[in-house]
C-alpha cells in the first residue's frame, strides 16, 4: 500500500489539470479576466494596477503563488498614464501570450510595473527595478 500512494497522488495531481501542476510543482498561478471589472472583483494583485485603463480587456496574469512577481498583458487602445523611463528590469516569467521582444530601451513606469506596448495593447513585468518604479508618485516598494 505504501508504493501505492505516491502513484496516487501523482494521478490525483494530474487529474486536477495543467493549472494544478503548474502551481505545485514550479510556484506560478495564471489567470484570465474578460475585463477590468472581473479582474478588480477577483484578483488578490488588483490594488497594484490602479492605472489600468477602463477599455482593458482579454487580461491575462502569470504570477507566483505568494504574488511577488507577476506578468501582465491585456488590450486596450488608451495610452497609459504613466512616466517613460530606461527599462533597468525584466520579466521573470514568459507565456505564449507574450510578446517574444521585450528588452527594448524605455518602459512606462506604473506603480510598482514596467509596462511596453503591444501590438494590441500592453504588456509588463512585477517587480520592476527601483530606478524605474521610483519616478511614480504610485510606486510600491
Amino acid at each position: 500500500m505504501k508504493k501505492l500512494i505516491p502513484v496516487l497522488l501523482i494521478a490525483a495531481v494530474s487529474l486536477t489539470g495543467c493549472s494544478a501542476v503548474e502551481n505545485l510543482l514550479y510556484g506560478e498561478e495564471t489567470h484570465s479576466y474578460d475585463n477590468l471589472n472581473s479582474l478588480q472583483a477577483d484578483w488578490s494583485g488588483a490594488a497594484t494596477v490602479e492605472w489600468m485603463p477602463d477599455d482593458a480587456s482579454d487580461i491575462n496574469i502569470r504570477q507566483s503563488t505568494d504574488g511577488t512577481v507577476a506578468i501582465l498583458g491585456f488590450a486596450s487602445e488608451t495610452e497609459l498614464e504613466c512616466p517613460e523611463v530606461e527599462r533597468l528590469s525584466g520579466p521573470t516569467f514568459g507565456d505564449d501570450w507574450a510578446p517574444s521582444d521585450v528588452y527594448v530601451d524605455t518602459v512606462f513606469a506604473c506603480g510598482s510595473w514596467a509596462m511596453i506596448p503591444t501590438d494590441d495593447g500592453w504588456y509588463g513585468w512585477t517587480p520592476s527595478a527601483p530606478g524605474e518604479h521610483d519616478v511614480t508618485p504610485t510606486a510600491v516598494p
